[in-house]
């Protein structure tokens, strides 16, 4: 009754108890295929491979089955149908981890353990020579252009596998009280604060100095906070500056404002000497003097009527006046007409040689077609060939990933950009830009202005010439002379043009003697003469022609026809004849024989 008093009076104790989760316990997406954990083995991944599989397995309470910890039940027992069951889930798994054409060479297994054993004898490199490896490695491990979080992940991966193969020693006795395993890491963590700022590129020279100089340093997470904020200043600062680019070198357009007659524009003023309007008289160039900063424009001359000035050329006054200007050197200003890409006309022809009429009418209509405005580019709605031919690149670079074929990994490649940014490429594949144009090793690079084709390495894959003209430049086969591309030029620069095949030679309607000459092997005329649409006469002109391969081939002439010429002197008429190079140098070094007859003698 008391009890009863004191549950009924007092408070009621509540005890909850937990589920405790065997590791005989399945879940619905527990099943054979899955793939629990990556990345996959391939082999020379092993460490990082058993370190998701084992943080996979123990988030399930399956991993004491690979490491022993939970033994076979013995016969008899109810727990042995479960821990078969379980054995074969495992062993599906982990051949599920591992890549496709590594599988099919490993050596069946029913026992999980045995299995998780075996990949670890085979593949797992032992800790002196991984080591070695791992600190080669680290030693290696620079920035070289990669973003600081890129950079900072390859360093934490070196650093964990060190960890692993390298763990801090703690004391085992329990009679040490000096916590050396704390000083030892706080030790490894300043040895890895220094390891990245000394791998970082020179940019960030001033917040490395500023932090090494730091006593005690900062945490490693602190540092790293640091330096990507310094990152992001960089790049926000980087790409105000190149807001107006309009190629990818440092020329700038820029507007400049008159100093004397200011910002505005004020059409009601009129100028009684220069009769414009927009300034008045006292301050009219033509009167007080033009400055510096007007260079070359045409200046007012004699007027020509009212409102008619003696500018050969129009320009507004005030606001808009653009001057260009390239490493601070003031340029002449560019034009509408010369903005506009340059028109290709015939008189343009002399510039290039080795083009037939149809070769030279295909490019020039290439050429020609698509013209844009300069405001279209400035705009930035105008986007030309992303291609831009340079003769001072020495590899084809692309930021189009989409346009590769073959692509392949290769060592890490430090480039080193016009602006002097550096950037890493670690992928190249092939391009096609045409038919008979294959760029065959190109490097992909993040973050790049323009694609760019190594004039260079265009020859020498390609076994092709490039004229350059000052308007545009021909890309042409070595052998057949054929046009397989040209460039243009664009402010400043040579766009690539992709071209239709334009042979080198022309068809032509050769006679009929000439055609089956060839045709049937270079037979004599009798031979030829026997076919039944072909006449040759003995006396004819046909007849009478040697053929080259004739000449060279069987030693043959052609014979002399019967002269026409009557002389009535010596030396009234003379034939003269060279021949050469002989293959024998004569006693003066002459290859050559001068023949001269005396027609009458």
């Amino acid at each position: 009754m008391a009890a009863t008093e004191a549950n009924v009076n007092g408070p009621v104790a509540t005890v909850e108890t937990r589920r405790t989760i065997s590791p005989y316990d399945l879940s619905a997406a527990d099943n054979p295929g899955a793939v629990i954990s990556h990345p996959l083995l391939k082999g020379s991944n092993y460490e990082e491979w058993a370190c998701g599989l084992k943080t996979a397995l123990c988030s399930r309470k399956k991993f004491g089955f690979l490491d022993g910890s939970i033994e076979r039940p013995t016969d008899g027992s109810p727990d042995l149908e479960d821990w078969l069951t379980i054995q074969a889930l495992l062993v599906s798994w982990i051949k599920m981890t591992i890549e496709p054409s590594l599988r099919s060479s490993i050596s069946r297994r029913d026992v999980a353990k045995d299995l998780w054993d075996n990949l670890k004898k085979r593949f797992s490199v032992t800790n002196g020579p991984r080591i070695q490896q791992l600190k080669a490695e680290l030693a290696c491990c620079k920035q070289r252009g990669l973003a600081i979080e890129a950079y900072f992940g390859k360093l934490n991966r070196i650093w964990d596998s060190m960890a692993h193969y390298r763990p801090i020693r703690t004391c085992k006795c329990g009679k040490c009280e000096c916590d050396l395993g704390t000083t030892q890491e706080q030790d490894r963590e300043e040895e890895k604060v220094h390891e990245f700022l000394f791998g970082l590129d020179e940019t960030f020279r001033t917040v490395r100095s500023t932090l090494v100089s730091r006593s005690p340093l900062q945490p490693l997470e602190e540092v790293y906070n640091i330096v990507r904020q310094e990152e992001d200043l960089k790049t926000s600062a980087r790409t105000s500056d190149e807001t107006l680019e309009v190629t990818a070198h440092a020329v700038q357009t820029r507007a400049r404002v008159n100093p004397i007659r200011g910002d505005t524009h004020d059409t009601s003023l009129m100028c009684k000497h220069c009769h414009r309007s927009g300034h008045p008289s006292d301050s009219c160039f033509a009167v007080i003097g033009y400055p510096d900063w007007w260079g070359e424009r045409p200046r007012v001359r004699t007027m020509q009527g009212k409102g008619r000035g003696g500018f050969s050329g129009s320009a507004s006054h005030g606001r808009g006046r653009m001057v260009n200007y390239a490493n601070a050197v003031q340029v002449p200003p560019v034009t509408a007409q010369e903005q506009v890409n340059y028109t290709i006309t015939d008189k343009d022809r002399d510039g290039v040689n080795g083009l037939n009429d149809s070769q030279w009418r295909m490019l020039m209509n290439l050429l020609n077609a698509g013209a844009s405005t300069s405001t279209e580019k400035l705009s930035g709605t105008y986007f030309p060939s992303s291609w831009m031919l340079d003769t001072g690149a020495s590899h084809h670079l692309t930021e189009n990933y989409n346009l590769l074929i073959n692509v392949r990994k290769m060592d890490p490649v430090l480039i080193i950009l016009a602006d002097g940014r550096q950037r890493v490429s670690e992928t190249e594949g092939t391009v096609v830009l045409g038919s008979n144009l294959v760029l065959k090793s190109v490097f992909f690079v993040e973050e790049l202005k323009s694609d760019l084709i190594a004039v260079g390495q265009l020859m020498d894959e390609n076994n092709c010439v490039v004229q350059l003209a000052d308007k545009f430049l021909v890309i042409q086969d070595r052998v057949s002379r054929t046009v397989i591309g040209a460039g243009k030029r664009d402010s400043g620069t040579f766009r690539f043009c992709k071209t239709e095949l334009a042979a080198s030679v022309e068809t032509q309607n050769a006679k009929a003697y000439e055609l089956w000459h060839h045709r049937m092997g270079h037979p004599s005329p009798k031979v030829v003469g026997s076919l039944k649409h072909v006449s040759v006469s003995v006396n004819s002109n046909v007849s009478n022609k040697a053929c080259d391969v004739c000449l060279r081939a069987k030693q043959t002439r052609s014979l002399f026809l019967s002269s026409i010429n009557k002389t009535t002197q010596a030396f009234e008429l003379i034939h003269c004849d060279l021949w050469g190079p002989y293959r024998t140098v004569s006693h003066c070094g002459a290859r050559y024989f001068l023949t001269i007859v005396d027609d009458y003698t």
